[in-house]
C-alpha cells in the first residue's frame, strides 16, 4: 500500500501549471466514486489500481518488493486521456527530466523502504462507456512494474 500511496502523492505533486488547462484532475485508489459531496463524478479524472498487490522476494541483500499498478485516465475525449497521461507519465516536462512515473523516483515514506526503479510496461487506449449523461467516456491506461528494496 506504501508504494500507491506513493504513486498517488506523486502525480497530485505535479504542479498544475503542467496540466492541460492548468487544472489538476483527481486521482483515485483502485476505483473512483460515483459521487462527491452530493455531485456526480465526471470525467476527466485518474485511477491508480493496484494489479498484483506487493510482493517480497529474498535477496542476499534485503527484500525486494515487486508490484504492477496500472494508472488509468478517464475523460470525454480519447486526445484529452492521452494529454492527460503523458503529464502523469512525463509530469509535464520533456522525457528527458524524468519529472513523471516513467522511471521517476517515488518517496516511500516510513520503514526502510527505498525506491529502485519505477519501468512501464503495457498501455492501452479506447472507449471505456458512457457516463450517467450517455456521453461517451474514454480511457488511457498504462501499466507500471515498481520495484522497491528494503
Amino acid at each position: 500500500m506504501k508504494i500507491v500511496a506513493a504513486v498517488v502523492a506523486a502525480i497530485n505533486a505535479i504542479p498544475a501549471a503542467r496540466w492541460p488547462g492548468s487544472v489538476v484532475p483527481p486521482v483515485y485508489f483502485a476505483l473512483a466514486p460515483v459521487t462527491s459531496g452530493g455531485a456526480r463524478i465526471r470525467p476527466p479524472y485518474v485511477v491508480v489500481e493496484d494489479s498484483s498487490g506487493e510482493q517480497a522476494e529474498l535477496t542476499s541483500g534485503g527484500s525486494i518488493y515487486s508490484c504492477t499498478l496500472s494508472v488509468t485516465v478517464y475523460a470525454l475525449g480519447l486526445e484529452q486521456c492521452v494529454d492527460l497521461l503523458e503529464v502523469v507519465r512525463f509530469g509535464g516536462e520533456p522525457v528527458s527530466q524524468r519529472a513523471g512515473l516513467d522511471g521517476a523516483g517515488l518517496t516511500i515514506s516510513g520503514g526502510r523502504l527505498h525506491h529502485v526503479a519505477t519501468i512501464p510496461k503495457s498501455g492501452r487506449r479506447g472507449l471505456a462507456g458512457f457516463d450517467f449523461q450517455a456521453m461517451r467516456v474514454f480511457l488511457a491506461s498504462q501499466e507500471y512494474e515498481v520495484l522497491v528494496a528494503e
